[in-house]
């Protein structure tokens, strides 16, 4: 089986009732295609950090252990001018030129989570320090490893889910996979080292990655459209409980609107959509008038 085919077939079990997709516009589609070809001259935008180069794999596999929940504490996400997920880059860049093997809670309290609570700090750090156990007891301490025996992108993301922070998948009656951060590794182990063209087909397997920012963008462009009622707790910023239905509506509607952008323009792969979708959010090239929805959760 397709890892694709696994994500939409399980979509069928999520009943779009609080949601409408719409098809998008001449001019959206338009404007994710320039965003798109401009990605693809730059590789992506994701730059080489700047550590040992034979640390780069772990680097990348704790960097996506450690990106969730960062609006919570916006404070905590600005680092040496940087903002975000970059800040989260570069503080990860520093934790690697102490050594991560043997950190501690206070050193990385320090540099990770100086401005969030001691809680999330906390959460952050045993996942950190359960990964690199995971790491050394299973793949000799490399994720270099782990990828070259698990370079399928069905068998790279199912076979995280046992971490926790990778468990991507929703129930309702049936499961419902996401596996939002397994798709987006993926995605930045072949950017951090250089083997795009090398897996381009495996690459056309993953779908969007169906997080906080991307369903405030679509929303904006009116592709997702909420009944009122999402609407308004979104607009007033109210807590979304992870694993409710409305929380299952916004990821399963956004991973299906991008698949429906990327049905409408010839040779694009679903991480493409959602990598120019991101970029808008980050850049600030969009003044989007809607803020993101808020939920407290471990996978985005």
């Amino acid at each position: 089986m397709k890892l694709k085919n696994l994500v939409l077939n399980s979509l069928k079990n999520v009943d779009l009732s609080m949601i409408d997709i719409k098809e998008p516009s001449k001019e959206f589609l338009d404007l994710i295609k320039k965003e798109i070809i401009l990605q693809r001259k730059k590789n992506y935008s994701f730059p080489i950090p700047k550590i040992d180069k034979l640390q780069i794999p772990n680097f990348v596999f704790l960097l996506r252990t450690l990106d969730f929940r960062r609006w919570e504490f916006k404070k905590n996400w600005v680092y040496k001018n940087k903002k975000r997920f970059w800040a989260l880059f570069s503080k990860l860049e520093d934790l690697f030129k102490i050594g991560v093997k043997n950190i501690d809670y206070k050193i990385f309290k320090k540099i990770i989570s100086p401005k969030e609570s001691d809680s999330l700090g906390k959460l952050r750090f045993k996942f950190f320090k359960k990964n690199l156990l995971w790491l050394k007891n299973n793949y000799d301490g490399n994720f270099k490893n782990y990828f070259e025996k698990n370079k399928n992108p069905l068998n790279f993301t199912l076979g995280l889910t046992n971490l926790g922070r990778f468990e991507d998948i929703a129930k309702n009656s049936k499961k419902i996979y996401f596996l939002k951060p397994n798709q987006l590794l993926y995605t930045e182990y072949l950017l951090a080292t250089n083997q795009m063209k090398k897996y381009s087909e495996n690459l056309k397997d993953l779908t969007a990655f169906a997080d906080y920012r991307l369903p405030q963008v679509l929303m904006y462009f009116n592709i997702i459209i909420p009944n009122k009622k999402l609407l308004d707790k979104i607009k007033n910023k109210k807590i979304i409980r992870i694993g409710s239905k409305e929380e299952i509506e916004i990821r399963a509607s956004t991973i299906l609107a991008c698949e429906l952008i990327k049905n409408k323009i010839k040779k694009v792969s679903s991480f493409e959509v959602d990598m120019a979708l991101w970029n808008f959010t980050y850049k600030n090239k969009i003044k989007i008038n809607i803020p993101h929805f808020r939920a407290k959760s471990i996978f985005y």
